[in-house]
């Protein structure tokens, strides 16, 4: 007698089942749009999900060969047409539910427009020069250059936007130089624990106001190449003497928006490995004075 596949059906309790959508959610970003063809109320449990971490590029292409070597695991990017479709029609999920934003677009409009439409977003990278200091935002965590934050004005980091911030890393240096009385304004930022530099020509300011800046937990400069490394530690004073400091770490990252878009996801990015790195060097378990950290492959398993 024929046997209805009915009678083999398993009925999860509902909280169960979308407790599994949601894992398989976390763990293959990429797999939401299929998952939510499944049903209707599954549609509902991920679709926040979907919007939770947002790459926004020109070029996507580019982008998405960057993260396509971790599958699925993490979220491709979408261009700003298909960004700006989800804004008219759902605006409103945009606003519960982006955190993590990655703008890689040269326009500031549009960047201030995206950025107007994710108000709760507290992770972000941008770099066009958008005046993102005019708008109300509780970040946490900020990646930016310094266009993006003042336009052509002075560094000015007494605004409310920092005073939220946590996590702070400049992708460059300003043209007329380094002005160490107001870099030394980051020191009073209530929140600021980490701070970061892809260029070495912060190292001088950095040897003038982190040694007393006991709030401090990591300083890192980004750097792409260990080769780069060898050339700073070898020829650079400044960069040895704050090697001495445990919390100043050389973070080599050639790839860094898997890494960017890795801790968004995860909360494993080039921040969490150097404060467990900074651990190590309190405890001696490696060599005080080494302060490079390899590359995320080589650290993956310590």
């Amino acid at each position: 007698m024929a046997v209805s596949m009915e009678a083999y059906s398993i009925n999860l309790p509902t909280e169960l089942e979308q407790l599994i959508f949601e894992f398989a959610a976390q763990c293959w970003p990429r797999m939401i749009p299929k998952f939510m063809l499944v049903a209707w109320r599954i549609k509902i449990w991920l679709e926040p999900l979907l919007y939770k971490t947002i790459i926004v590029a020109q070029t996507p292409s580019s982008h998405g060969e960057k993260l396509s070597s971790e599958g699925g695991s993490l979220p491709g990017p979408i261009t700003h047409s298909s960004l700006y479709a989800v804004m008219i029609k759902r605006r409103d999920l945009l606003q519960k539910s982006a955190r993590n934003l990655y703008l890689s677009h040269d326009d500031p409009d549009i960047e201030l427009d995206i950025l107007s439409a994710c108000p709760n977003v507290n992770n972000l990278w941008l770099a066009a020069g958008t005046g993102v200091t005019n708008i109300t935002l509780s970040l946490k965590r900020l990646h930016c250059t310094l266009k993006a934050l003042f336009g052509f004005d002075p560094p000015n980091f007494t605004l409310p936007l920092f005073s939220s911030i946590t996590h702070l890393e400049i992708f460059n240096v300003p043209l007329d130089g380094i002005d160490v009385v107001a870099w030394s304004a980051l020191t009073r930022l209530p929140h600021l624990t980490h701070l970061a530099f892809n260029d070495d020509d912060y190292l001088s300011m950095c040897q003038t106001i982190v040694p007393n800046w006991n709030s401090l937990r990591a300083l890192a400069l980004i750097i792409y190449t260990e080769d780069a490394f060898k050339s700073l530690s070898d020829d650079n004073p400044i960069f040895n003497d704050l090697a001495q400091d445990p919390r100043f770490v050389a973070v080599i990252c050639p790839e860094y928006l898997s890494d960017w878009v890795r801790g968004a996801q995860t909360g494993r990015d080039y921040w969490s490995r150097a404060e467990d790195f900074i651990a190590k060097r309190r405890l001696c378990e490696v060599d005080l004075l080494d302060c490079c950290l390899p590359e995320y492959e080589d650290d993956e398993d310590d």
